[in-house]
């Protein structure tokens, strides 16, 4: 388009992005950034604030296999599953979350779960449900969960730490504190 400068390196930000975030697997780091001008970002896409805003809104998606070993095994091992998940902000205050791995051997769900979290100013709520697999015997069922956490700001928690538990198995979740910064207004002659 025309307000894009001739200097623009289409999907360099994406790039680099995307080199960060390998990287980041390999160490298991749970944090990448990048230095950006949301200020003066001379008419590049992928300075802009939309930019950033939707590669903040993480999608996983995983394949998992894992082949059995018919001479050393006695029992069938081994695993084929798909994953899905995500955190994504939906207005100032609301985050939602999921996350779904499915079994592509025996054809079934092994874990399910959605919730949302709700911040103010001096408290944060956080309520989600979770269907899954508890034991490895054929036709066992599932079991559901539900589970309910309030934060008052500068007191304590009560209930157990589900956002620990979301940053491990949702990749690319963190919890409003660690993004705090981000409602903040950006700083001008800094960069």
């Amino acid at each position: 388009s025309a307000d894009i400068p001739i200097t623009y390196v289409p999907a360099r930000n994406t790039i680099f992005l995307s080199y960060a975030l390998a990287w980041a697997e390999v160490l298991d780091v749970r944090d990448v950034f990048i230095g950006v001008n949301a200020v003066d970002y001379s008419g590049y896409p992928d300075c802009r604030p939309q930019f950033i805003a939707a590669f903040e809104a993480m999608a996983n998606l995983a394949y998992r296999y894992e082949r059995s070993i018919p001479l050393l095994d006695t029992v069938e091992s081994g695993f084929e599953q798909v994953e899905a998940s995500g955190a994504w902000p939906i207005r100032r205050s609301w985050n939602l979350f999921a996350r779904e791995v499915y079994s592509l051997r025996d054809h079934e769900p092994l874990e399910r779960f959605a919730g949302f979290e709700y911040r103010a100013c001096c408290w944060r709520v956080r309520l989600g449900a979770r269907r899954y697999v508890s034991s490895h015997v054929p036709g066992a069922g599932q079991d559901t969960g539900v589970w309910l956490q309030l934060e008052l700001a500068g007191l304590a928690s009560v209930g157990s730490a589900s956002d620990a538990s979301l940053t491990e198995v949702i990749r690319g979740y963190a919890p409003a504190e660690a993004t705090a910064f981000k409602n903040q207004a950006p700083l001008s002659g800094v960069w």
